[in-house]
């Protein structure tokens, strides 16, 4: 389960921040306020703090999130993965081995992401502990809003949101305490409703379910 395990660990980030322009608050505050769902295709890069002994890991796939508290991760490449968040616990799924990992949500999804992200409270939590600044924008226009931990042991040690003129987030950019980098790029965004049921995980039947 690397790619599910790779992806919880980037989620398993961040929360927080301090004072930035005016333009990335700002955009940060119309996501959060735009309320509802959010889906979209995701391509997630994680490069290793060894740059060259070992190529970039992609993967590909698509997501959904709903306010408070739920998301829904479905790999497509390069392996068959779900990491689902019902709202309590967190379950990853190996589709090709039919391994299920299933935990407490609380406690891995805290200072995460996709927790700060799926919070009316997001933006109170970043200026409470990182501090923010704003970036030139990219080659692609993305206005990015960079955060630096308060605290010198975070587990993260550089946040960065990339949004679209229109507010919309289209990159996650995150650097982990070992110098692991994990960029997650957002397309095809949708505010439709996702499927009903689509945040609820039942082990299928013959899985292999670990409890941690």
């Amino acid at each position: 389960m690397n790619a599910a395990r790779s992806l919880a660990a980037v989620w398993l980030l961040v929360v927080a921040a301090g004072a930035a322009h005016a333009g990335a608050l700002q955009a940060l505050r119309a996501f959060i306020d735009a309320g509802g769902e959010l889906s979209g295709q995701f391509e997630q890069t994680v490069t290793l703090s060894s740059p060259g002994a070992v190529p970039p890991r992609v993967s590909r796939g698509a997501f959904w999130l709903r306010r408070p508290n739920q998301f829904r991760f479905d790999y497509t490449a390069p392996y068959r993965q779900v990491v689902l968040a019902d709202g309590q616990t967190l379950w990853l799924h190996d589709l090709d081995l039919n391994q299920v990992t299933q935990r407490n949500q609380a406690d891995v999804l805290a200072q995460s992401p996709v927790a700060l992200l799926s919070s009316r409270r997001a933006v109170e939590a970043l200026q409470r502990d990182f501090t923010l600044t704003e970036a030139p924008p990219d080659a692609d226009g993305l206005q990015w809003l960079q955060g630096t931990p308060r605290q010198p042991n975070a587990s993260v040690r550089s946040l960065r949101l990339g949004f679209d003129s229109a507010n919309r987030l289209r990159a996650i950019d995150t650097t982990d305490a070992l110098g692991q980098r994990s960029v997650m790029r957002l397309t095809q965004l949708s505010r439709e409703p996702a499927p009903v049921g689509w945040f609820v995980f039942t082990p299928p039947a013959g899985a292999d379910v670990v409890r941690q």
